[in-house]
């Protein structure tokens, strides 16, 4: 004879009919004509043994009749039936809502199971989830409002914080500056990218000048970092300009630290940002942007012809000046014209004393003039003496040419 083995449903429940004969049920539900006494003591036996109440039994039989459930199945099912009505009694004995209202439904809900009106459990159910709802959504509504007020605060304590690093950088305490910009980055909520943005530039910044000007070599390593950092946060083609004047800064930042190491990486680093931002700074799209960018081309240009004695990246070097100067003027930049003049001036020179040319030393020394007298215009006598001993030089070599 083959072993007839029982499944155990995916929920894990494993099907039992708690002793209850199959001819007793059947028998208890067709025969209409026993006494009325033998019934009842058969029908309070299988409620016994089930543990629920009359009424609840009563429900039992109905829903098998409703579900059409064969004969044959009904103790298993009964029994099924029983302990899920059983289940859902006890978690509802076990859930302690805050609202006294809801509270008030489950129990009555809890009632309404016992005696199997499971549609009645049902309407109050209803009820008590839809007050829940409604509940969740006030309770949604007020957590936005306060998320929005959190928001805002943090945007003024970030403006806050960003204002004493702006007054810590009039005092020129720039490390104290980059730290509390960096702070009001932090502060500012990820919903608001630019700003934080913006606050990391003001830290680049800050650290950049107390790279220059105090010769913190860390500091300009530093600034180096977040302009990458920000870098790889712009999108070149939703923000184009933005991307390419961040290549600016990290070129610039790139070059202070080139000059001061013997090594030309950070140099050759900063001649590709110049030139990826050039892509962008174009002469039709930011004149005045694409001549600053130029100059600076020419200046890191001109710093690795003379440290790896290359006269084609010095000619480099005068063409990027001059490109700057189709911009730049005397009348509308005077300044920027005499800094750029006074650079091609310079690089002139170098290749003049290196190829023994006159002209180019006699040019060389029309430009540093020409920048030497706007410098004067400016009141900016500090460079006096830097632009006497250039023209001295070139009057002698000029001398003994």
């Amino acid at each position: 004879m083959g072993a007839n083995f029982r499944h155990v449903s995916a929920g894990g429940d494993l099907s039992v009919t708690a002793g209850l004969p199959p001819g007793l049920i059947r028998d208890l539900m067709a025969d209409q004509r026993r006494d009325h006494q033998a019934l009842q003591a058969e029908f309070t036996e299988i409620k016994v043994r089930l543990g629920v109440t009359d009424a609840a039994l009563q429900g039992f039989f109905a829903i098998l009749e409703q579900q059409v459930v064969p004969p044959e199945q009904w103790p298993e099912r009964l029994f099924e039936i029983a302990r899920r009505h059983k289940q859902a009694l006890e978690r509802l004995a076990a859930l302690e809502p805050e609202d006294p209202a809801i509270r008030d439904l489950l129990h009555q809900a809890r009632a309404a199971i016992e005696t199997g009106n499971y549609d009645q459990a049902e309407q109050l159910l209803d009820q008590a989830e839809a007050r829940e709802s409604a509940a969740i959504e006030r309770a949604g509504q007020l957590l936005q409002e306060a998320q929005v007020a959190l928001e805002r605060r943090r945007l003024s304590a970030a403006a806050i914080r960003a204002e004493q690093a702006e007054l810590l950088l009039i005092q020129l305490c720039y490390g104290e500056a980059a730290a509390q910009f960096a702070a009001a980055a932090e502060q500012t909520p990820a919903s608001r990218p630019d700003t934080r943005r913006g606050y990391r530039e003001r830290q680049a910044y800050a650290l950049y000048h107390q790279g220059d000007e105090r010769g913190d070599n860390p500091a300009l390593a530093e600034a180096i970092r977040i302009y990458r950092d920000l870098l790889a946060a712009y999108s070149r083609q939703r923000e184009p300009l933005a991307w390419a004047r961040t290549q600016v800064n990290l070129g610039v930042a790139l070059v202070t630290l080139g000059e001061r190491e013997s090594d030309s990486e950070w140099l050759h680093a900063a001649l590709a940002a110049y030139r990826a931002a050039l892509q962008e700074l174009t002469r039709e799209r930011t004149p005045l942007d694409w001549a600053r960018t130029q100059n600076n081309l020419g200046n890191i240009l001109a710093i690795l012809g003379q440290r790896e004695s290359d006269s084609e990246r010095l000619h480099e070097a005068l063409a990027a000046y001059r490109a700057a100067l189709q911009e730049y003027s005397r009348e509308r930049t005077p300044l920027d014209w005499a800094t750029t003049q006074h650079n091609l001036g310079t690089v002139l020179a170098i290749l003049g004393e290196q190829e023994s040319d006159s002209e180019r030393l006699e040019a060389a020394r029309g430009h540093i003039q020409q920048a030497w007298r706007v410098f004067q215009d400016a009141g900016l006598d500090q460079y006096d003496q830097s632009f006497r001993r250039r023209l001295e030089r070139l009057d002698r070599l000029l001398e003994a040419e």
